[in-house]
């Protein structure tokens, strides 16, 4: 009795003991981790340390060698050269004896003629009237007499400008877009150059209103205009304008990009110039540094004469500090680079006289790589890996477990939260027009009718969800409903074709098949894949707009036989082209579309065409729409 209780206590007993000879190798491989890292982190800090000081002389010889080259503000030549040598020198200044800036001289401005107060007054107020018309009393034809009074009031060009661009928002929230770009012309004819900010307006409202109307060319042209006439003008808001421009789209082609570079340049050139007006005074009295907006001034000595002076870009300088990793530079194997703006960096220093403007730093989330310590941490982790290996795989095994059925059990209420809502929707249209027809009995007949219709439509919806999840539901349980055989391509496209062809008539659609290369086979489930097409033909028309235009193409690419679905649709944003594959997904432009799907053909279709063994994807179409490629491994053809 005693042995067999021996027996059974001694391999607990070895089982403890190993436990906690682990655990004891645990806390002391951990504890000379940490202490490791620690050292390891405090060699990083100070490695920056020393190179915020190492960059701050550079600044100070910078300071120095520009003195000796160009002490007399009045020596622009060699302050020029100076400058030419320095790739990360934005701008080089000379401020005379009393603080003014004598280099770089600022562009001279015409004088512009304003109007006279009364004439301003007289077309403000009948713009004003026109507002109150339109937004007050709902009066459109009283809206249009005030713009009418407004034109005749007007006679100086910038507010004839004015007038226009008002009257041309007015017929846009009308629907009226011809009319607004008609509105439009005349501002683009007047060269008075009390206009040149109406002129930019109405050449950014043309862009818009041309690349909505799918008129790209005649958009790239008015683009190209107004970076003309903003880089020639001088428009002060032009990186505004440009940030209009990137934001519709507009900002494409080697030539436009080059050209929204000059202007942003031009217009961070001319924000210097003046910060550096506004500071000229308190630059004269600093010592060699000075932070002057988004630059650093680095100043040589004063002289008699004045001072000259650099604005230092620091992203440049440092990466110009350390030419051989461009921004991101590399000290002893330690990454170090410059911040803008505060929380980027860890362990960072400044580097002093630059106002915040230029500091060096770990990366945030930096870790330094542990070295080895030892033969001692060596034996405990290869006693914990013999002793913990087994415990750690049947814990990994049991979380895994254990994860799966959580995964499992989500995704079920997951699928069921969206069936439930998806479900919601029609059953309470048709609720709501059940009830109105029961209440209204002495409704007219039109509109009778059309709540009936509306019963009908969200009846077939509702029938149509349905399907596709049964659908949705049988195809990922069995996988494909049919074996996997060598089948002709063109047939499946025929048979899509034929299926979908009263389709489209009965939409309006224009409907074209194109087929490369009859003879070539896949090996597919037809069906599935035909289903599969039929429900990207449904969503092309869905999509298309009034007049939907749908091209059906089959071709072969090398080993694989591709079925292109193309729309002119207003095509899938980049950051969605995967989201909406998934169950239930819709686009953004949904809430808008009066057709919106149910956002389970899609999900259905990719699971058809991976149960087959091919990809689908989608990709912009050039012109405007969208082309989903449904992609099968092709057959060798018989030789």
């Amino acid at each position: 009795m005693r042995q067999g209780r021996r027996a059974r206590t001694a391999p607990l007993l070895v089982a403890g003991g190993a436990l906690a000879l682990t655990a004891y190798g645990l806390f002391a491989l951990q504890r000379d981790v940490e202490a490791e890292h620690l050292r390891a982190r405090e060699r990083a800090r100070q490695t920056v340390r020393l190179v915020a000081e190492s960059l701050a002389r550079d600044l100070d010889r910078l300071a120095a060698d520009l003195g000796a080259r160009a002490p007399d503000p009045g020596a622009v030549a060699a302050l020029d050269a100076f400058t030419a040598e320095r790739p990360f020198v934005e701008l080089a200044f000379a401020l005379d004896a009393a603080g003014k800036v004598l280099h770089p001289t600022g562009p001279a401005t015409a004088p512009v003629d304003s109007p006279p107060e009364s004439e301003r007054v007289r077309v403000e107020s009948w713009l004003e009237e026109a507002a109150f018309r339109e937004f007050a009393r709902a009066d459109p034809l009283g809206a249009e007499g005030a713009f009418d009074e407004a034109d005749r009031a007007a006679n100086d060009p910038g507010l004839k400008a004015s007038v226009a661009l008002a009257r041309a928002c007015h017929d846009l929230r009308r629907g009226d877009r011809s009319a607004a770009l008609g509105r439009l012309a005349p501002v683009l004819e007047t060269k008075a150059t009390s206009s040149s900010r109406a002129r930019a307006l109405a050449r950014l409202a043309r862009v818009r209103l041309l690349r909505e109307s799918g008129d790209l060319g005649g958009g790239e042209a008015e683009t190209v205009a107004l970076l003309d006439d903003l880089e020639a003008r001088e428009v002060p808001d032009a990186r505004a304008f440009l940030a209009e421009l990137d934001e519709a789209g507009a900002l494409r082609g080697a030539s436009i990009e080059a050209a929204a570079s000059r202007i942003r340049e031009a217009s961070r050139r001319r924000g210097l110039l003046e910060r550096l007006a506004g500071a000229s005074d308190a630059l004269l009295s600093a010592g060699g540094r000075s932070p002057v907006g988004e630059a650093i001034a680095v100043l040589a000595p004063r002289t008699a004469g004045g001072r000259t002076g650099l604005l230092v870009s620091p992203e440049r300088f440092l990466a110009a500090a350390f030419p051989a990793s461009g921004a991101l530079a590399r000290v002893e194997g330690l990454p170090v680079q410059g911040s803008a703006g505060p929380g980027s960096l860890e362990g960072e220093a400044e580097v002093a006289g630059t106002g915040g403007l230029l500091r060096v730093g770990l990366p945030r989330g930096f870790e330094p790589a542990a070295p080895a310590t030892g033969a001692r941490p060596f034996l405990l982790g290869a006693l914990l890996v013999l002793l913990g290996g087994t415990i750690a795989g049947a814990a990994a095994l049991t979380a895994r477990a254990a994860r799966r059925e959580v995964e499992a059990a989500r995704a079920k209420s997951d699928f069921l939260s969206a069936v439930t809502h998806e479900l919601k929707t029609p059953l309470a249209s048709i609720r709501l027009y059940g009830e109105m027809l029961e209440d209204g009995k002495g409704a007219p007949e039109g509109k009778r009718r059309e709540w009936v219709g509306a019963i009908r439509r969200e009846s077939e919806r509702l029938s149509d969800l349905i399907d596709r999840v049964l659908a949705l539901g049988r195809r990922e349980r069995r996988g494909p409903s049919g074996a996997l055989a060598p089948v002709a391509a063109g047939g499946i496209l025929r048979t899509a074709a034929e299926t979908f062809g009263p389709v489209a008539d009965r939409s309006g659609a224009r409907f074209e098949v194109e087929v490369a290369e009859e003879e070539a086979s896949v090996r597919a489930e037809p069906s599935g894949i035909v289903q599969a097409l039929l429900d990207l033909l449904d969503n092309a028309i869905k999509h298309g707009g009034e007049k939907p235009e749908v091209l059906l193409r089959g071709l072969r690419d090398g080993t694989t036989y591709r079925f292109e679905v193309a729309d002119r649709g207003p095509g899938i944003p980049p950051g969605e082209a995967e989201a909406i594959f998934d169950l239930f997904a819709r686009g953004s432009d949904a809430v808008a579309d009066a057709r919106q799907g149910l956002g389970v053909g899609l999900a259905l279709a990719r699971r058809i065409v991976e149960a087959n063994g091919g990809t689908l994807s989608v990709a912009p179409r050039e012109g405007g729409g969208s082309v989903f490629t449904l992609a099968l491994p092709a057959e060798e053809s018989a030789s």
